[in-house]
């Protein structure tokens, strides 16, 4: 990693005066004045009425290790967190999407070699077979799950997709009732022992998906615990553009001094109602640089990123520097007082709710969606993935070689904090969930413990 970055939320968060004099913000002012954007339309700057009248501001409604009601969440240990960025974070700009069909297949292929290999290895499995292979006896077979035809993947229609070198392009069928339990999506990596009793279908009688991520070293935070809180865009109610939840969310932050605030996209979706009115009277880079203040990440909905997965940092095209703020990529690895956080913004885990398919598995489902993140190594395993553009020649920036100590995965689907194969999963949910107040997460990280909180906003 390269050096290290500082980076230190400050009770009395400052922003800059045309004059070059530091100035502190009264955050109690209307929100009219702080986030708006300069618009033609008055209305659009008028409070929510809904979001204003919320009766459950504040409350905890879900704790993760903490069994203290009246736990204080204001940071103890006053030290500047020192930031490192993993070297291989900046994506390159390039013509993003301009892919030939032999990108996909090169990837693919560098996929079902690379984790196959890995899989067999756990499991001490044989060698695997050509794709065509035919035999009663159970033989192995490598590849990554498809379905046969359009819609959503059944038990019907499982295919396994092989690498081209060994497979020539071929999928075959396969039969899951032999299985007592399973997990699968399209994309996922497997290797399967199974026998043919026709010709047309394989019999599968075991399913493997897993390998054996390594974790970075453990942390020791020898400064003290450290506070960290995590909050997901949207971050304004869909009838108005005066960005309350986010005003609110940082006067918790002035309130609770963590050590670092992580937000991630979208800040300025393309999809609310008032940007499709076209009533803004700045530009979206304008209307952007109001809401930069701490930790930024930008997402592919995001009105001012490339239409691209991985997404490119976004630019400042200001001459404004922020020495607390670093804006970074989508997915990003990146260090805080030893801790690796994993972050990305794209809702992987509802886009693979909506593919994968199940047996007679126990635990929460939540969970073992944030399982195959691990599993694949990947921060988004799902292809093809109609929800999101993915860019093959860019896909190295997702990969997850080294599982992080905190992953954050924020979704629609419900909030949740829970140790997954020994990483924390983290999912704040949104800060503004149509027309009402959504969730933001607070951790406090020690060398022996993470314990964490979703609370309303």
């Amino acid at each position: 990693m390269p050096h290290p970055w500082r980076i230190k939320i400050h009770s009395d968060v400052r922003v800059s005066s045309g004059s070059g004099i530091k100035r502190k913000y009264n955050y109690d002012t209307s929100p009219q004045g702080t986030f708006s954007p300069a618009s033609y339309s008055p209305t659009i700057t008028t409070p929510s009425a809904k979001y204003s009248t919320r009766k459950n501001a504040g409350d905890v409604v879900y704790r993760h290790n903490d069994d203290v009601a009246d736990r204080s969440w204001k940071c103890k240990e006053n030290y500047v967190a020192k930031i490192e960025l993993d070297a291989n974070l900046s994506i390159p700009i390039s013509l993003y999407m301009h892919n030939c069909l032999t990108d996909f297949l090169d990837y693919w292929d560098t996929n079902i070699k690379k984790l196959g290999k890995l899989i067999r290895s756990k499991h001490s499995l044989d060698e695997e077979m050509p794709m065509n292979h035919k035999g009663v006896n159970t033989f192995v077979l490598v590849g990554r799950i498809a379905c046969d035809g359009e819609g959503r993947i059944n038990s019907k229609t499982v295919q396994l997709e092989g690498a081209s070198d060994n497979a020539s392009g071929e999928a075959v069928d396969l039969d899951m009732s032999v299985l007592q339990k399973y997990s699968i999506f399209p994309g996922q990596v497997v290797a399967v022992e199974a026998y043919n009793l026709t010709k047309d279908r394989l019999v599968v009688k075991e399913l493997y998906s897993d390998t054996d991520i390594n974790f970075f070293k453990p942390y020791e935070l020898p400064r003290g615990s450290l506070n960290v809180m995590v909050a997901s865009g949207p971050y304004t109610p869909t009838d108005s553009m005066t960005y309350e939840p986010l005003l609110d969310l940082v006067k918790e932050v002035v309130k609770q001094e963590p050590h670092v605030l992580i937000l991630t996209g979208p800040f300025i979706e393309a999809n609310h109602p008032v940007l499709e009115e076209s009533v803004l009277a700045e530009t979206t880079e304008e209307f952007f640089e109001k809401v930069i203040e701490q930790i930024m990440k930008p997402l592919e909905r995001e009105f001012t990123s490339p239409m691209v997965y991985p997404t490119p940092q976004i630019k400042l095209k200001t001459k404004q520097t922020y020495p607390k703020l670093h804006l970074l990529p989508d997915p990003s690895i990146f260090a805080v007082e030893d801790v690796v956080f994993g972050v990305t913004s794209t809702d992987v885990l509802l886009h693979m709710s909506k593919e994968e398919i199940s047996c007679s598995l126990e635990g929460g489902r939540l969970p073992r969606l944030a399982k195959h993140i691990l599993q694949q190594r990947s921060f988004y395993p799902l292809s093809p993935a109609k929800d999101v553009p993915l860019d093959p020649l860019l896909m190295d920036h997702a990969k997850l070689e080294i599982a992080p100590h905190i992953l954050i995965v924020p979704s629609d689907l419900r909030y949740f904090i829970q140790k997954v194969d020994g990483c924390v999963v983290v999912n704040p949910e949104r800060l503004a969930k149509g027309l009402i107040g959504g969730t933001y997460a607070r951790l406090i990280i020690s060398p022996n413990d993470v314990v964490g909180n979703i609370v309303k906003v």
